[in-house]
């Protein structure tokens, strides 16, 4: 059966907008890009109508992925109950060309059904993706002591998000914990009980609210040599080969995060110096500073990290 929805409605101005919601069972649509065509009728008369194919608002796609965990050391499903043991995980994907993603890998015990611990914490891996095209694969990696693991069986779950989901979802905690710091206030003006519990959780909602705020406001930056940024798998590059951003495999610990909110200016201590992200042009520029030293300039911050968070600038 097709999947409909439809909606009445009465507009009150010439222009305005109308949500049309359609529920239906989507578990079977794992790798698909749907598009969604649109009607408006008038006294049973169509009026106007919007279907473009090719219209990317009007598309909606669902994720699926694939792995397949092995042993580097042994090559195989079978790994020696050692110290320190990695597990390599393959995952192929079906995603959307130039969304940022991140996959997210927890390693379980399959007799249980719990996840596996070490030490009492679960073994996870993280590792966010760019995909170039709509189909590829990447690896995550598991490194962990596995010595009191002999004769059990591991599986490896692993799931994937939308970055942008996930920041709207950040968004939202902190939209509601702003409603909760309002409801506080107004609990403590209009009422005479348990003052000292009202503070105490007036007080955590706005911790969390500023964890929340901070957390969205982190970006990352790398400055370094060609050379640099190769030994960190930053970039990759080769021999009548285009230079390119890894991604998300690179040596977090070269990063330096800071607060987006403060960075206006970032001295680059080179004459020469590029940007290797995608940071539109016309939000920044590369200007000398004292000694014909560059200095980066944000002049649209919202534009500059809109695209991602990282920034990674070449200098020689």
């Amino acid at each position: 059966k097709p999947i409909t929805a439809q909606t009445t409605f009465t507009p009150k101005e010439g222009e305005g907008t109308v949500d049309v919601v359609f529920t239906f069972d989507g578990s079977s649509l794992k790798g698909k890009n749907t598009v969604i065509y649109e009607s408006i009728t008038q006294e049973e008369k169509e009026v106007g109508m919007h279907a473009d194919p090719e219209f990317r608002d009007q598309q909606m796609f669902f994720p699926e992925i694939g792995t397949k965990a092995l042993c580097p050391e042994t090559g195989s499903q079978m790994a020696l109950p050692k110290k320190e043991l990695t597990i390599t995980d393959t995952v192929s994907y079906h995603l959307v060309p130039g969304k940022e993603y991140k996959l997210t890998g927890t390693l379980m015990d399959k007799e249980s059904g719990e996840p596996l611990l070490v030490d009492k914490k679960p073994v996870t891996s993280e590792l966010t993706v760019t995909p170039e095209e709509e189909e590829g694969s990447v690896e995550l990696s598991f490194t962990f002591d596995a010595s009191a693991l002999r004769g059990k069986t591991i599986v490896a779950f692993e799931s994937v998000s939308d970055q942008e989901k996930e920041i709207g979802s950040l968004k939202h905690q902190l939209a509601q914990a702003n409603i909760k710091i309002e409801s506080l206030n107004q609990a403590v003006d209009s009422l005479n009980v348990s003052v000292a519990n009202e503070k105490e959780g007036k007080e955590k909602a706005q911790m969390q609210a500023k964890e929340l705020t901070d957390e969205l406001n982190t970006c990352y930056y790398a400055i370094g040599s060609k050379k640099e940024l190769q030994d960190n798998n930053i970039i990759k590059t080769g021999f009548l080969r285009k230079t390119k951003i890894m991604q998300g495999d690179y040596e977090m610990s070269y990063f330096t995060a800071v607060d987006k909110r403060n960075l206006t200016q970032l001295p680059l201590h080179s004459k020469k110096a590029k940007v290797m992200t995608n940071q539109p042009a016309d939000s920044y520029r590369i200007q000398d500073g004292n000694g014909g030293m560059k200095v980066l300039v944000i002049t649209n911050p919202t534009k500059f990290w809109n695209a991602s968070n990282f920034l990674v600038i070449q200098i020689d």
